[in-house]
């Protein structure tokens, strides 16, 4: 049959199109293929499994494809991968080719959600790209109640210990928890305080509950929606535990601990506070072991629970006996004998540097004092840090927020040096890590890190330098002074740069002739606050860690308030501390400029704060002539609760002069008004005081039969009357602690009336005077306390001794000495008055001993060596002493007069021309003593200071206010020179003189302090 053409070209094109359409398919399956070849590489989070955070747990996340060689797995250097919300600081690595690991440094936060963000550029080994970011949400628990026992009982007052997984705050624990009887009665307890349990995990409440009576036990109920402090995870539903009561001392537990490089101890608990000082001759230990006993502030706070501390040997068993009789303070005593076996594991493997500091010499011997236990094939890793970098490295050092190592992606590796191998098992090791050969030639910053096989070892930060730095910081402005560590010469044309903790250059500048530069910081205050100081010096380079290197002088606090030297400043204060909603806190500002100045009238904006932070309302109101304003701040009766912050400044202004606070409460006023009546005046020897509670009932009659106490508490107190301002008074070598006297419980009578009387002792000898501090109280019905306060004067002898010192202070020139009978009322005595005047030199003998942390401290004793005794009549309260020194050094003179005990004393000085060489007490070889001629300084006047320094060497004397006024060096040969200076009328007020000395570097054997500083006030 033949075909029509039509016919066949049509199942031609059929068939033509057929093979199109196949081949479309095979590229497309091909194109889809190729596709799902280079998709994405994906991560998943394997552990924790549900999310739930626990402990130190750390993050794992799987990925469907390697995603680094062998080279990289293992390395802490990931920065920039993950970022944590809230931040926690931990190390993240790649465990394995296709595993990322986060561990954290610390426990996750309890009661917190976290968010972990994975984020790239990130590439598989096969080229596939990690499609980033990927959030993962986790979670600690709630806030969980997890029990409660007994720490102590006694009579119906019981202390308990109520254990969470985090920290409840007051408030919140007093609105949350209750503390009930089997049959749901409620107590009445309050909350004495919190404390870690023992591995310090969870968190501890003390109770303290009353009207315990015959219970067996407690139950304490937690209510839904509590919260704890670190995370706002709130309990999920009410929870309840019961705490069994026992009124008979039981022995529960007893716990070794072992540590690295401190004694063991063992943890023995009991369910009531034991008596201290009998408990440990009902203790003994096999094999006999000297032990001390202390309470083990954990899991009960203190109350029950007891660290049994000696030298306990890792490895070892001990039996642990505590025999019949051992009593608790309330008075119950243990029946019978228990003995208890614990076992000491080997002691954790670690590794540390026992050396804090961070800097080394470049001529020294460059080591490093460390220590290991049980620490497999240790050994220490050095890289240099980048100078470029110091900066950054510094700062990530100090950061919380810092995943990895610091120092990771900022150094290279130099060297890795063998410590130990296999150390004899619980044997502390203590050596040296010669970096010398490591380092040799090398200067700058290294990280150095000791690993093992099974402990996290320890990192230190280390510069190998000749450059010394020493800072003196203002809020302006920045004195550096910069010397050789080796010489103690100064170093000229040294770069100083200063560096914000945002790594943001704020100032740099080149050192004089003397080592020293001046760097203002006004113009940087935008970049942030002063973190770093990096020096370089050609090669040489150094730094100064300003957040961690502050040094502590004798004399600090003169500039704990902000230095006012422009503008103003208020002090504001309120007529109550506590108010209800409703009522009017009436509050007052003193506004003064510099020197105290009162300011001429302005007007001024009072701004309330509510408990939030935010603002709740503004006050106008203008100064008056008096530099004062008063505001009237009514609370409405719908006003919330909690503490309201007030700030005072000018209409518009953003730097407030002076604020306060007060407290927005419900709460009952009191229902008692208490007065406390004294006698009037100074009270003399052998008087005593009789003092008198008057309570009375708010609405008019008095409150007769409520009980009240009174309380007594002596302090010592200076004696400086008007007019005698020149003369020192008293003997400062008698010491007085204060003393406090509970002088009982009475009920008041029907007047409500109750009288107490006191009297200190006839054989309390204070330096000077004593101050009676009263304390008069009054319980309402309910039990709530009603105070008043009242103080007095004791003068415990018929008149005072006074000595106003004269002369130059100098060697071999003749000093006078004014003395002074004075009576209490600042009179002079009227009669005549022998007085015995002596005069010692003082030295000092001094020990080099090695302490319990193995560093040496110097052990000094002070001699007196009598210089000679002489009778001084004072006339009409008056006399005068002479006396010439024969040497330079240190002197005390006193004066007594031994028919009434009555004594003055006081240190004086005698220097020379140049400098000399006294005895000082090497404790406080790191102290410079400054010993000005005078008290104060008035404007204009000369300052003679006597500097006594533990060592020669070279000294940077700057007179301070709020910034560096004036400036010298000076070289100390000896230890003992006088200093000379102006004080400026410029300068005042807030004058201080500050010395800091050093010296060259001495043999690596010869470490010891190579710093001291002082400091005295002028004006």
């Amino acid at each position: 049959m033949t075909s029509n053409p039509a016919q066949r070209n049509r199942w031609f094109a059929i068939a033509v199109l057929f093979l199109i359409v196949n081949t479309l398919g095979v590229i497309l399956l091909l194109a889809r293929f190729e596709c799902g070849a280079k998709t994405g590489a994906r991560a998943e989070l394997i552990s924790p499994a549900k999310g739930r955070l626990e402990g130190r747990e750390p993050l794992r996340w799987w990925f469907d494809a390697d995603m680094v060689g062998a080279s990289e797995t293992g390395r802490a250097d990931q920065a920039g991968l993950l970022t944590m919300s809230p931040a926690v600081n931990g190390e993240l690595a790649w465990t394995r080719s296709d595993e990322l690991t986060f561990q954290p440094s610390n426990r996750w936060p309890p009661c917190t959600e976290l968010n972990a963000i994975l984020s790239g550029p990130l590439r598989s080994l096969d080229g596939r790209l990690f499609s980033s970011p990927q959030l993962f949400r986790l979670a600690t628990a709630p806030l969980t109640l997890l029990g409660a026992r007994q720490t102590d009982l006694r009579n119906d007052s019981l202390k308990l210990s109520v254990v969470f997984n985090d920290l409840v705050s007051g408030p919140e624990a007093a609105e949350g928890i209750s503390i009930q009887t089997p049959d749901g009665a409620i107590l009445a307890g309050s909350l004495e305080g919190a404390y870690p349990d023992e591995d310090g995990t969870n968190v501890c409440l003390r109770f303290s509950v009353q009207g315990i009576s015959t219970q067996a036990a407690v139950v304490v109920v937690a209510r839904k929606g509590m919260r704890g402090s670190s995370g706002p995870l709130a309990m999920e539903s009410d929870m309840r535990v019961e705490a069994p009561l026992s009124r008979e001392l039981v022995f529960e537990q007893a716990v070794p601990q072992t540590e690295s490089f401190e004694d063991g101890a063992v943890r023995a608990v009991f369910n009531h506070a034991l008596d201290l000082a009998s408990a440990p001759a009902f203790i003994s230990v096999a094999p006999a072991v000297p032990f001390t006993i202390e309470p083990s502030y954990g899991y009960s706070g203190g109350a029950g629970a007891y660290l049994l501390r000696g030298r306990f040997k890792p490895g070892a068993s001990y039996a642990i006996t505590f025999r019949r009789g051992l009593k608790s303070e309330s008075g119950l005593a243990l029946k019978e004998n228990v003995t208890r076996t614990v076992y000491f594991e080997n002691a954790p493997a670690a590794a540390e540097f026992r050396a804090a500091g961070q800097y080394a010499s470049s001529r020294g011997g460059r080591r490093l004092p460390l220590r290991l236990i049980n620490a497999r094939n240790c050994r220490a890793i050095i890289r240099r840090i980048y100078p470029d970098n110091l900066p950054i490295m510094v700062n990530l050092q100090n950061s919380t927020h810092y995943y990895g190592a610091p120092g990771d992606g900022l150094s290279r590796p130099v060297a890795e040096i063998p410590v130990a191998g296999e150390p004899p098992v619980n044997r502390v090791v203590e050596q040296t890590l010669e970096l010398g050969p490591a380092l040799d030639g090398l200067q700058g910053a290294f990280s150095v890190e000791l690993v093992s096989d099974n402990c996290t070892g320890a990192r230190t930060l280390l510069v190998v330098s000749d450059s010394g730095i020493l800072v003196k910081r203002s809020k302006n402005d920045l004195l550096a002074w910069v010397n050789s560590i080796k010489t103690a010469a100064p170093i000229p044309n040294a770069t100083v740069q200063v560096w914000s903790a945002e790594n943001q250059l704020l100032a740099s500048g080149p050192t004089d002739s003397k080592g020293l530069v001046l760097l203002p910081l006004d113009s940087a205050k935008d970049f942030g606050t002063p973190s770093v100081i990096v020096v370089r010096n050609g090669e040489d380079i150094s730094f100064l860690d300003l957040q961690e290197s502050r040094i502590v002088i004798k004399g600090d606090g003169a500039g704990a308030r902000e230095y006012l030297s422009q503008a103003y400043e208020a002090y504001l204060f309120t007529d109550r501390g506590i108010y209800r909603p409703g009522e009017t806190a009436h509050v007052k500002a003193v506004v003064r400029g510099r020197d105290a100045a009162c300011p001429k009238p302005f007007p001024v904006q009072l701004t309330v704060f509510r408990p939030d932070g935010r603002k709740d309302k503004s006050l106008s109101g203008m100064l008056n002539e008096f530099g004062t304003a008063e505001f009237e701040m009514a609370w409405p009766i719908f006003a919330g609760t909690g503490r309201y912050a007030m700030e005072l400044d000018i209409p518009g202004g953003s730097n407030a002069m002076g604020s306060t606070s007060v407290q927005v409460e419900d709460f009952v006023p009191p229902q008692v008004r208490v007065r406390l009546r004294a006698p009037p005046g100074r009270l003399g020897p052998g008087k005593r005081v009789t003092m008198a509670i008057q309570a009375d009932h708010l609405f008019g009659s008095p409150a007769a039969g409520l009980t009240a106490q009174a309380r007594v508490t002596f302090v010592p107190a200076p004696f400086q009357p008007e007019g005698w301002s020149q003369y020192r008074f008293g003997d400062p070598r008698l010491a007085f602690s204060p003393m406090t006297v509970d002088l009982g419980a009475m009920r008041a009578d029907a007047e409500g009336e109750a009288e107490f009387v006191s009297a200190p002792l006839p054989h309390w000898r204070p330096a000077a005077a004593l101050r009676a501090v009263i304390s008069g109280t009054v319980l309402e019905p309910g039990g709530r306390a009603v105070t008043a306060n009242a103080d007095r004067h004791f003068d415990p002898g018929p008149f005072y001794l006074g000595i106003r010192p004269g002369g130059d202070g100098m060697v071999q020139k003749e000093r006078v000495f004014d003395l002074a009978a004075v009576l209490p009322d600042g009179a002079a005595v009227s009669n005549s008055v022998e007085v015995r005047v002596v005069v010692e030199k003082i030295a000092w003998a001094s020990v080099l001993r090695r302490g319990a942390d193995g560093n040496n401290e110097y052990v000094s004793e002070q001699k007196l060596t009598p210089l000679g005794t002489n009778a001084v009549q004072l006339e009409k309260g008056r006399g005068r002493f002479r006396y010439t020194p024969p040497a330079t050094g240190a002197y005390l003179l006193s004066v007594v007069e031994p028919s009434n005990s009555v004594s003055a004393s006081l240190v004086f000085n005698a220097g020379s021309s140049g400098q000399a060489w006294n005895d000082t007490p090497l404790e406080s070889i790191d102290v410079v003593e400054l010993s000005p001629d005078k008290q104060l300084y008035g404007a204009g006047e000369t300052a003679t200071i006597t500097i006594q320094a533990p060592f020669p060497g070279e000294a940077l004397l700057t007179l301070e206010s709020d910034r560096v006024l004036h400036r010298e060096i000076i070289s100390i040969t000896n230890n003992t020179v006088r200093w000379q200076g102006v004080i400026r009328p410029e300068y005042s007020p807030n004058v201080h003189c500050t010395v800091a000395l050093i010296r060259p570097a001495g043999a690596p054997e010869d470490w010891t302090r190579y710093r001291a500083a002082g400091r005295a006030i002028l004006a």
